[in-house]
């Protein structure tokens, strides 16, 4: 490029007993963000501010459009991949009114000079919102600007207020560090006493029962233990209720895959592979294709994400109604026993209508276009979908001896017996329709 740089350099010992051509791979070079950041500014002092312009050849243009676009990919977050937090932005409060979905503008940290980022946008327990009130988490791209819109549900009867610069939720990067390889089951099945075990093991169960009712518990969750997943690679499936994307018009969405870094190439292929041999997705040759984001759980593994916005964005709205928490709550007046079931991987339980697989095609920087034989996450009318599922199962109950809300089920009762019978009821349902609930996320015969 012909320009000089001063920086820092730590000079290492080299390796006793390496060959000269070894060293290089043993002792790399590393350039930090660091310097990075003081050659953009120097780029921009000496040569402007439409700087990658002026390289002397194209292969320099890429080489630095990918080195600094890395760097701006990088330098936002946290060791834990967290940009910051989403506030609410301006100076006056924000109104959602009761039963419905609006945008709001939200502040966040913002991108530097002309560049971009892509974030995730994600509600925590760290974030309280109103009663009723719910974000619905999505990719964003933040501009110099800082402002971002989200979308927030207001399931309650009554309005809420949201008061400037509130934290509803945290921005997350699009993209993770390398990451251990995913684990693989070592076995493939289990005996019925082993699952047994692994289930009264894995659900909480509540301490004030007595012996008794501890084995009348244990016993019921053995006569549906198959209503338990046993892992990530147990997954229902139920095809009474199916997923539409119903478009305004037929023009295809074709959105470029995003650009992983190549240490994620094989762990992004080995989680493609296991939602392959898990029937969830298959691979396509579909006119659509919308792009893979790589983001971390908050337990330290991988989620592969598809993002569909461009597709949402001419998807016909389904109107079918959500669950008022009001109503809920004065449902479950005088109850003294509470049992919560939680679906493993509840999306991906529901059937794709045949006739709109096509339109949940992706695709990733690691090649290969596939698609969502399950209903993926990120459609904008999938808890729709899911809350039809739902009244269809439990319709009848809901508000009678369980609520629902969304994948979550809380069943109460007045007596243990009573909770017994009403859980009983809710498993055998569960399992008529092939649907499964994730052990460690459900509490048995709670007091609150």
């Amino acid at each position: 490029m012909g320009l000089e740089f001063r920086g820092a350099f730590l000079v290492v010992r080299d390796p006793v007993g390496t060959p000269m051509e070894g060293r290089k791979q043993q002792v790399p070079g590393v350039l930090g963000s660091n310097t990075f950041s003081s050659l953009r500014g120097m780029l921009r002092d000496q040569l402007g501010s439409g700087y990658m312009s002026k390289l002397a050849s194209d292969s320099q243009k890429l080489t630095w459009a990918h080195v600094l676009g890395m760097y701006e990919e990088t330098r936002v977050c946290d060791a834990n991949h967290k940009i910051g937090k989403v506030r609410i932005s301006g100076e006056k409060v924000i109104l959602v009114p009761a039963r419905t979905v609006c945008k709001v503008d939200c502040t966040v940290k913002p991108a530097e000079g002309s560049h971009t980022y892509e974030a995730l946008v994600e509600h925590t327990e760290a974030h309280v919102l109103p009663n009723g009130l719910r974000l619905i988490d999505g990719f964003v791209n933040v501009t110099n600007s800082g402002i971002i819109t989200v979308q927030l549900c207001n399931f309650g009867l009554q309005d809420s207020y949201l008061q400037p610069r509130t934290p509803i939720a945290d921005l997350l990067t699009g993209h993770v560090e390398v990451m251990a390889g995913l684990e693989e089951d070592s076995r493939l099945m289990v005996t019925l006493e082993e699952a047994c075990v692994s289930i009264t093991k894995d659900i909480e169960v509540g301490s004030e029962l007595d012996a008794e009712e501890h084995e009348a518990v244990g016993k019921l969750l053995e006569k549906y233990s198959n209503v338990v997943s046993k892992g990530d690679n147990d997954i229902g499936h139920c095809s009474v209720v199916t997923h539409r994307i119903p478009l305004t018009d037929d023009t295809p969405i074709k959105v470029p895959h995003r650009r992983l870094p190549p240490q994620q190439w094989k762990e992004v292929r080995d989680h493609i592979n296991t939602l392959l041999s898990q029937g969830i997705i298959r691979e396509s040759s579909s006119p659509y294709a919308s792009p893979v984001v790589v983001v971390r759980k908050k337990d330290g593994g991988m989620r592969l994400c598809v993002d569909y916005r461009a597709l949402n964005n001419k998807t016909r709205k389904d109107a079918y109604p959500l669950p008022r928490i009001e109503e809920a709550l004065d449902a479950i007046g005088g109850a003294k026993y509470f049992c919560t079931l939680d679906l493993a991987h509840g999306y991906h339980q529901v059937q794709m209508h045949e006739s709109d697989v096509e339109k949940t095609a992706f695709r990733s920087g690691t090649g290969g276009l596939y698609e969502y034989l399950r209903m993926p996450f990120g459609l904008c009318n999938a808890p729709a979908t899911f809350m039809r599922l739902m009244d269809h199962v439990f319709g009848d109950e809901n508000f009678q001896s369980l609520l629902i809300y969304l994948d979550d089920i809380l069943i109460f009762g007045t007596t243990f017996q009573e909770t017994l019978d009403r859980l009983e009821m809710v498993l055998q349902r569960l399992q008529k329709f092939n649907l499964k609930v994730k052990p460690s996320k459900c509490q048995l015969f709670m007091k609150k």
